[in-house]
């Protein structure tokens, strides 16, 4: 199992209904427990969390009063949503999937995180959402496409191993 079983994941994803829920829904029923997050500062934690190792993350994410309208701009917002939710200042690793239909955000989301100093590394695999979908997202197909993108990151698969043992 590549996912951790102990509640260690988050969905940081704006479209609740169509995309966060069936998610989150296929997650609690392989029993794997996560937080969600849709991006609206009313609903981040008040401190970033320090015992995730998941995020699931939607790369576009248009809440009121943060999204600009160029893809720096919406890069910027959705690493500034996501360092409010995972503490980046301590070195720890996260495996980021990024769940998205916006892959040119990519570039622009790496380089405000190197610009910005984070403490932390990220494993990082992208996912095409519509292959995981089969009337509700399919968790064998999401943890084999992590599997096979993190072919060679023994480290991260032990961790999450050892993590799930205890």
């Amino acid at each position: 199992m590549i996912l951790p079983r102990n509640g260690r994941i988050v969905v940081i994803d704006d479209k609740t209904e169509e995309e966060a829920l069936p998610l989150l829904s296929s997650l609690y029923l392989n029993g794997l427990s996560a937080l969600y997050f849709n991006g609206d500062k009313k609903d981040l934690p008040k401190k970033p969390l320090n015992d995730i190792r998941v995020v699931f993350l939607d790369l576009e994410i248009i809440v009121e009063g943060y999204t600009g309208q160029d893809n720096q701009s919406k890069a910027a917002t959705t690493a500034r949503i996501l360092s409010s939710v995972i503490d980046t200042t301590i070195p720890t690793i996260y495996l980021l999937v990024f769940w998205s239909t916006h892959e040119e955000l990519l570039e622009y989301f790496w380089r405000y995180i190197k610009e910005n100093n984070y403490n932390c590394v990220f494993l990082s695999v992208s996912l095409d959402k519509i292959k995981c979908k089969v009337a509700d997202y399919d968790i064998t197909i999401i943890e084999s496409e992590i599997k096979e993108k993190l072919q060679g990151n023994d480290g991260f698969r032990f961790l999450i191993g050892w993590e799930n043992l205890i």
